[in-house]
């Protein structure tokens, strides 16, 4: 038979074990850190951590780590340290194990933590100084929906004593401040660094510009022996300056060294302009052009697809020579016949399709104008040919300033007529699906012909490719082919719209004319002055 102080003992051991559960749990609640990426580790790898003769089990060792880095990225590492202050099983010799694989595992900067904690808890004890006066002299009562038994603070596992008050929403008000002032600041710096990656391309790009003209950044020639050498030599001696020399410096647009602050809608917005405004002149002219007679043409002899093809190459070659030696017309080409991005003239969006600076670029370009598209001229006609061979080129240009200016590339040009070359080999692959394109290469007996499809697809898959390989540095404007490549396709659409249409229209003028046994009598009796009603 049990007594009744057996009873009073056995709950007041109950009790005070049930105390020490909930104090267990409350501290567990408070002093819980976030756990690390790689956690929780096996007890393998702890033992590899603190060592083998370390007596921790698991859970204990990821609790260790994860208190001890939470103190390292929060800055309170330097006032609670790596002891036993927590966790009875601790002994500094493990905690500095911990730190020493933290630190090799997940370096971060501690000074500028630590600097921050003391920051706080200074502002902290100054609240709580103003707290305890308030409540002393009856200003203060406490927000009861804000109290809590213990809550984690943000810097260490502290138990907090008062609930949240005005001043503690100021406080949190300041932090939201410094926070904005330090996003700003970042903010701030990532421009200046992109402006100074600019500047730096505009620099190579000069360096290398004037490496090719042979002369110094600065407009001035490179001596003889100097020539081609690379910027480092081009800064080396003086000499007076030439007439061409002159004429460099002259031809020079924008002064600055950086391009002048203006908006995505102040970039584009005029090229767009001129672009819509050229492919809506090109489809009137396609509409109401009328070949001439033989007797009005220049070149009778001539084929007129052959008269096209030799009239665009003597353009591109004339701007290929005034480029070349012609130093009064530098300033007029730099500003109209190459499209700039960075600095860009609304009219260098048609001028630069006709305009090439380097003779494999005009060669290219004119043994395609000399073998496809005189096959798509041949095909299409004069008047649908050079409206898809201008709009190409435009739309080209257009594009590949969107396509530059989307992704802050500034520092960069565009010339040449391969988006126009471009647009007509796709019109021609279109229009002709299942024929072989004939190519012909000069000074050669090789007159052979390529299935037309693989030709397109293999030709979009490059340039797609092209466009998106970010990382490599070249030369070719993916953007202006794929944008001419587009026109092109768009333009065979049309070209087979508008051919189905006469088909159908003159198909109808057939019938009409059947229908009336031949000439009908109406047209005759127009034609002899009468009118329809007084015929029979």
């Amino acid at each position: 038979m049990s007594r009744p102080t057996d009873h009073i003992t056995a709950a007041a051991a109950a009790a005070e074990a049930e105390s020490k559960n909930q104090q267990q749990r409350r501290r567990q609640r408070s002093d819980s850190p976030p756990a690390l990426p790689e956690q929780p580790f096996t007890d393998t790898q702890i033992k590899q951590i603190f060592g083998a003769n370390a007596d921790i089990d698991s859970d204990t060792g990821n609790y260790l780590l994860s208190v001890i880095h939470y103190r390292r990225e929060t800055g309170s590492l330097a006032e609670h340290g790596v002891g036993p202050t927590i966790h009875e099983v601790w002994s500094e010799e493990m905690g500095q194990r911990g730190l020493k694989w933290l630190r090799e595992r997940y370096p971060l900067d501690e000074e500028a933590a630590a600097a921050d904690w003391a920051e706080h808890e200074a502002a902290k004890l100054e609240d709580n100084m103003y707290i305890k006066r308030g409540q002393q002299l009856g200003l203060y009562k406490r927000d009861k929906d804000s109290e809590v038994d213990t809550e984690k603070d943000d810097t260490g596992w502290r138990d907090i004593v008062y609930g949240k008050s005005g001043l503690d929403m100021i406080r949190e008000e300041n932090i939201a401040r410094r926070a904005e002032k330090h996003r700003q600041k970042e903010e701030e710096e990532r421009r200046e660094e992109q402006r100074q990656r600019a500047n730096a391309q505009l620099e190579l790009a000069q360096a290398e510009s004037a490496r090719k003209l042979g002369r110094r950044r600065d407009g001035r020639p490179l001596p003889k022996n100097q020539k081609r050498s690379g910027e480092s030599d081009a800064l080396v001696g003086t000499e007076k300056e030439s007439a061409w020399d002159y004429w460099r410096r002259r031809a020079v647009v924008l002064d600055s060294p950086t391009p002048p602050r203006l908006s995505t809608m102040e970039r584009i917005g005029p090229t767009t302009l001129v672009t819509l405004l050229t492919v809506a002149a090109c489809i009137l002219f396609a509409s109401i052009y009328t070949p001439p007679d033989r007797d009005s043409r220049w070149f009778p002899d001539v084929p007129p697809a052959i008269a096209t093809a030799l009239g665009l190459t003597a353009i591109h070659v004339l701007v290929f020579l005034a480029w070349r030696g012609l130093g009064p017309a530098w300033r007029f080409l730099n500003m109209y016949f190459v499209h700039v991005p960075g600095y860009p003239f609304a009219m260098s969006t048609i001028g630069s399709v006709f305009s090439h600076q380097e003779l494999a670029h005009l060669a290219v370009n004119s043994l395609w104008l000399g073998t496809v598209c005189v096959q798509l001229h041949e095909l299409i006609g004069r008047g649908n040919f050079l409206a898809v061979y201008v709009s190409s080129g435009v739309i080209g240009v257009w594009a590949s300033m969107v396509w530059h200016v989307s992704r802050g590339v500034l520092i960069t040009s565009s010339l040449g007529a391969s988006g126009a070359i471009y647009g007509c080999i796709s019109a021609l692959c279109l229009l002709l699906p299942n024929q072989r394109i004939d190519m012909w290469i000069p000074f050669t007996n090789w007159d052979w012909g390529i299935p037309s499809i693989p030709v397109l697809v293999i030709l979009a898959l490059y340039e797609a490719f092209g466009l998106f390989r970010l990382s490599s540095r070249t030369s070719v404007d993916h953007g202006a082919h794929i944008g001419g490549m587009v026109t092109g396709i768009v333009g065979a659409q049309l070209i087979r719209w508008q051919v189905a249409h006469r088909a159908t229209k003159a198909e109808e003028m057939r019938q009409e004319k059947g229908a009336f046994g031949g000439n009908a009598p109406w047209r005759q009796s127009k034609a002899e002055g009468v009118k329809p009603e007084e015929t029979d």
